[in-house]
């Protein structure tokens, strides 16, 4: 999936380092090619995992001498390793490669209303958790960028491979043009900050700040539940709501990066205030923290997401009323979905459909009495497949 192909990527890794550098007006078709066969060969491995040379050939019509240098070029430039213990010859042993596991790395940050999570993989996507790191966000803009490159500095050096860049998640309006973030209803410090170009002089190394539901949205397609689907939705309900669409095989992003944005439609102009500034909006009445507020106001004390969803098993503080208003007005924004876009398929996150193994089978009936007949019968609800510290990670690699 490619959201901007025209744009060059903010972060300076990119697969033109394998192909023929533009010397000349001669030169440039074929180093575009190369490129643009790079990529073809990337998004493959990351979407069927270890395939061997002949089925690149096969599955891309590239010649095969051609495919050879081409592999070769990726390895050289650390993108791609041969797996010696995945042959799938009887006879002579056939090389079959991966997206490169120990020779890069790429180092995801995810920032959270309370937490940060500072993670590193290899460009399989394989997280270690022996290279991750969490802290307690900070909320004060100064302190939050000196423990962040302190820690994105501990995750690189806990691996020897080069690291080709940051990818930087965030919640809230990103401006893709000056990488600068517009607006952060949940998290006021960061408004109008260009923390990923401040974060990439600080640790040296380029940096990609994007909208964390758009590289949540990326994750799954690149290695979760939406491989090969060209119309998916994303909802994610842990914190404020997000959302992320792909329509056409494209992510929907709008005239200015702020595509998606589904928890700030008014509901109730009179309701609880919003962290966008106004009232009422989805997200106050739709999402985990919404859902924890209200029980917490039955328990006459804070209690946190987990607590809450022990409350609903165990029936204590009207928990399994709450549950089920907050999972209506989130059905209210999914079956909106599903009819101004028409997935195949819906992905949601958060807690709330841990409380019970019923949960997502009621929630998906709920969204059918506020979806157009034929629209829902076309459309699966799941949940999300894979950890959302991957969105970051996800969001830098598509666009090496």
């Amino acid at each position: 999936m490619r959201h901007s192909r025209d744009r060059k990527m903010a972060a300076g890794a990119n697969l033109s380092s394998v192909g023929v550098q533009h010397s000349g007006h001669a030169r440039v078709v074929p180093s575009l090619l190369r490129q643009i066969n790079a990529r073809r060969i990337m998004d493959l491995l990351w979407q069927e995992g270890p395939v061997s040379r002949a089925e690149l050939v096969r599955r891309t019509s590239i010649s095969a001498p051609t495919m050879s240098r081409l592999m070769e070029s990726l390895e050289r430039a650390g993108l791609v390793e041969c797996d010696p213990e995945l042959q799938r010859s009887s006879g002579r042993p056939a090389a079959v490669y991966r997206p490169a596991r120990k020779g890069a790395q790429v180092i995801g940050v995810m920032v959270g209303i309370r937490d940060t999570h500072v993670t590193a993989t290899g460009l399989d996507g394989v997280l270690d958790p022996n290279r991750s790191v969490s802290f307690s966000t900070p909320h004060t803009y100064g302190n939050f960028m000196t423990k962040l490159a302190e820690q994105v500095v501990r995750v690189r050096e806990m691996a020897p491979a080069p690291c080709l860049g940051v990818g930087f998640s965030v919640p809230g309006l990103v401006l893709d043009a000056d990488q600068r973030i517009a607006l952060s209803p949940n998290l006021h410090f960061l408004d109008g900050c260009q923390p990923g170009l401040d974060l990439e002089q600080r640790v040296k190394v380029p940096v990609l700040l994007h909208q964390e539901e758009h590289g949540f949205c990326i994750a799954e397609r690149m290695f979760g539940a939406a491989r090969g689907i060209d119309n998916f939705a994303v909802v994610d309900i842990c914190d404020g709501l997000g959302m992320a669409v792909v329509s056409g095989g494209r992510l929907v992003t709008g005239s200015r990066g702020f595509g998606g944005e589904l928890g700030h439609m008014t509901i109730d102009p009179a309701g609880e205030p919003c962290g966008c500034g106004n009232r009422g909006c989805l997200e106050t009445v739709a999402t985990d923290l919404a859902f924890t507020r209200n029980v917490s106001r039955q328990a006459g004390r804070k209690i946190n997401i987990e607590a809450a969803v022990k409350a609903v098993r165990e029936g204590r503080w009207n928990a399994s009323e709450l549950m089920y208003d907050a999972l209506d007005n989130l059905a209210r924004g999914v079956g909106m979905i599903i009819n101004v876009f028409n997935p195949e398929l819906v992905l949601v996150h958060g807690s709330l459909f841990d409380a019970r193994d019923s949960v997502l089978g009621t929630f998906c009936d709920k969204v059918r009495s506020h979806s157009l007949r034929p629209s829902f019968e076309g459309c699966r609800i799941e949940r999300t497949t894979v950890d959302k510290r991957l969105g970051g990670v996800a969001a830098l690699m598509d666009r090496l």
